[in-house]
């Protein structure tokens, strides 16, 4: 046999063995696309918040976003911070459907806004409304903090983002207390607060 004619079936047999494999490839990647969900992001390690909601997260119900903080003393019996009016942070929410909260335990020292940031890059998504808050708070008590170190909840009203922060009294009545998003520079980690959020896709 010829070397030209054996270099001419080398060539045949490799473009052969070729158009073969991007055919497999392009049904592989066609029947893929159709059936493949990706499976939802988890970080492993992350030694500034604890996850202490199960995995399937804490159910959220349906609200008319009618309820405010500022107006829930039958909720909030301990006390409720004037500023809910002060500072505008009063406004009534959307209606929501039902829905899903991730509860954090904060194990370390640091900026509210950095925290925030291991579980999504737009603060906003991981608001609840104030009817969710009183919904959750009313609903999953258990996931309060029980005494001393209190639980964030991230809202907005009038298009400013407020945290509402609720702690249990000595006599384990209720109390709110808001503060501007932009004013929590350190959340202290010495009494494990507790951070609730609306889960967007990502937990840790």
């Amino acid at each position: 046999m010829s070397l030209e004619l054996l270099l001419i079936i080398v060539l045949l047999v490799g473009f052969v063995c070729f158009v073969c494999g991007w055919f497999w490839h392009a049904r592989y990647v066609s029947h893929q696309s159709d059936t493949y969900t990706p499976p939802i992001t988890k970080v492993v390690t992350n030694s500034y918040l604890r996850r202490l909601s199960p995995s399937e997260g804490v159910p959220l119900g349906a609200t008319n976003g009618s309820r405010i903080i500022a107006e829930a003393t039958d909720i909030f019996i301990g006390w409720i911070d004037p500023d809910f009016r002060n500072y505008r942070a009063d406004e009534s929410g959307a209606t929501t459907k039902p829905a899903l909260a991730d509860v954090y335990e904060i194990s370390r020292d640091g900026n509210l806004k950095y925290l925030l940031g291991f579980l999504s890059s737009d603060s906003k998504s991981l608001a609840l409304t104030q009817d969710q808050i009183i919904d959750f708070v009313e609903k999953n008590p258990e996931y309060l903090h029980p005494k001393g170190g209190g639980t964030f909840f991230l809202f907005e009203s009038h298009k400013k983002l407020f945290v509402a922060f609720v702690l249990r009294g000595d006599s384990g009545k209720l109390k709110a207390s808001v503060y501007h998003f932009a004013n929590v520079n350190v959340c202290f980690a010495e009494h494990r607060p507790r951070l609730v959020v609306l889960r967007t896709g990502l937990i840790l």
